[in-house]
């Protein structure tokens, strides 16, 4: 007989606890993108959003940012920045061998929403004078206002549009990138 048996022909390999494993889904393996939060009381955050069929999950991944040019100057305030946006990366980066539900454990500011709990979704501009490329907005039950976040990176935005219309068939897409100016402005009628 080799190394390695094969299973008995129809006897199903049994994973622990005596039954085949649950899936769960790891950060990695899912669609994701980045976009801003804003807190009454603590500020931004910079969240890494995973869509899965049943769940939308809020991991914090960042801060506020240009927060340091304001408490430091623009010179120094660029070089922390930089090493901000390093530390942002790696964090997602991080994230992406764990699972979902350990990281929601992972930060106070983590959260999730039942997909069946998210109506109205706009993909917009951003505002004049924002520095963002685009804003996107939904109506989660529970909640008393509608939740906005902003996107830093056209990147984020491109699969924000690309994801979004696929989970959420009524997401309204107010915005159309530009290939001349490359960025986003408002859609055409």
């Amino acid at each position: 007989m080799s190394q390695e048996e094969e299973p008995l022909e129809g006897i199903p390999v049994l994973g622990y606890a005596g039954g085949p494993p649950i899936p769960r889904p790891q950060a990695g393996q899912r669609p994701a993108f980045n976009a801003r939060r804003r807190f009454m009381w603590s500020g931004e955050h910079l969240f890494r959003i995973y869509l899965t069929p049943e769940f939308i999950y809020f991991i914090r991944i960042g801060g506020a940012r240009n927060q340091e040019q304001l408490m430091f100057g623009v010179l120094i305030g660029y070089v922390l920045a930089k090493g901000r946006r390093e530390k942002e990366v790696a964090r997602a980066e991080m994230n992406d061998g764990k699972y979902l539900e350990v990281l929601l454990q992972e930060h106070k500011r983590n959260h999730v929403f039942p997909t069946a709990d998210i109506s109205d979704v706009v993909i917009e501009k951003a505002g004049w004078g924002s520095g963002n490329p685009a804003k996107f907005s939904f109506k989660a039950k529970g909640e008393r206002k509608r939740i906005t976040m902003m996107f830093d990176r056209i990147e984020d935005v491109h699969i924000a549009i690309r994801r979004l219309p696929q989970m959420f068939p009524g997401t309204v897409v107010k915005i159309e990138f530009n290939e001349r100016k490359k960025k986003y402005v408002k859609a055409r009628s």
